[in-house]
């Protein structure tokens, strides 16, 4: 069974892909995914902001999908 998160993942471009099975799934330190990666650590750093960026967008969303009144709470507490 895949969960939804590693759904989200699976959907993600490859190389947020990849930053985020090394930092997560395999608990590598940045160094490591550079080397690993073949990329520098400042863009391990860039890739993994994106990667975690474009999971929490796409969580948001399906949440909102699914419990539509939670999220317009949530956005007037925020606002």
């Amino acid at each position: 069974d895949t969960t939804v998160l590693e759904k989200f993942v699976l959907e993600l471009p490859k190389r947020e892909r990849q930053v985020i099975h090394l930092k997560f799934w395999h608990n590598f330190d940045l160094d490591e995914i550079s080397h690993h990666a073949k990329i520098r650590r400042s863009q391990v750093e860039v890739v993994l902001e994106n990667a975690l960026s474009l999971l929490r967008k796409k969580m948001l969303n399906t949440l909102s999908d699914l419990e539509p009144e939670w999220m317009e709470e949530r956005s007037l507490m925020v606002g």
